[in-house]
């Protein structure tokens, strides 16, 4: 759903924004036991609150969604995906390090650990949606994917009902900035559900995608 919303926004985003620059981010904090996963994301949401709140933070638009995953002794995984959209100048001025973005989240979290953060930045102008590069595109869906792996949901069935309940009527995505003017946020939902393709009856550009196996992300399909 929030994929098919995004790409639907897209086109007017890139018009009226042309020249903007696009940023994946990804925030995570340590592992936590099932049972304390809400409280976990509660904190994690107060924290991301306070890092939008930076006069630093160089987002004009930011769409940012949820992911948990399974570890290996079966604790949860939660962490942020975000796609950042800023200013044509901000690798000349105000860019922000993997270090400092870690430094960023780090403070905003209030803890004495340094939590794992990865950034990775689509260089050079957009275009035109039809051509827009497919690692930019491969990256939206790799941010706006399930909330849950699929692979996660079928490994152990009393993990899985801990984590529904955890995430019942959670939040999954947060939108701010000018992407609030394109991208409509909804009542609170749950994380975990299908995800919903746009109609026939959508208008606009469509994109569609294809999950590579040998390569392991998500590439462009030819219309």
């Amino acid at each position: 759903m929030w994929r098919a919303r995004f790409f639907q926004a897209l086109p007017s985003i890139i018009s009226d924004y042309p020249d903007a620059q696009f940023i994946f981010l990804t925030l995570t904090v340590r592992n936590c036991e099932v049972d304390q996963l809400r409280s976990h994301l509660d904190w994690m949401n107060k924290s991301w609150q306070r890092l939008i709140q930076r006069r630093c933070f160089p987002a004009l638009g930011c769409i940012r969604t949820t992911e948990v995953t399974r570890s290996a002794l079966g604790r949860a995984h939660p962490h942020f995906h975000a796609i950042l959209m800023v200013n044509p100048d901000y690798f000349r001025y105000g860019y922000i390090s993997q270090a400092n973005w870690r430094l960023l989240w780090k403070d905003c979290l209030r803890v004495d650990y340094n939590p794992v953060v990865r950034i990775e930045a689509i260089k050079g102008k957009l275009g035109e949606v039809d051509s827009l590069d497919d690692e930019f595109l491969g990256g939206v869906c790799e941010v706006l994917k399930y909330s849950v792996k699929p692979q996660d949901l079928v490994v152990d069935k009393e993990w899985l009902e801990v984590v529904t309940t955890q995430l019942r009527k959670s939040r999954a995505v947060s939108v701010t900035g000018v992407f609030k003017q394109y991208i409509s946020e909804k009542e609170p939902e749950d994380l975990i559900g299908e995800e919903q393709e746009p109609s026939e009856e959508s208008s606009g550009t469509s994109v569609y995608f294809k999950w590579k196996q040998k390569v392991q992300k998500y590439c462009k399909l030819p219309n």
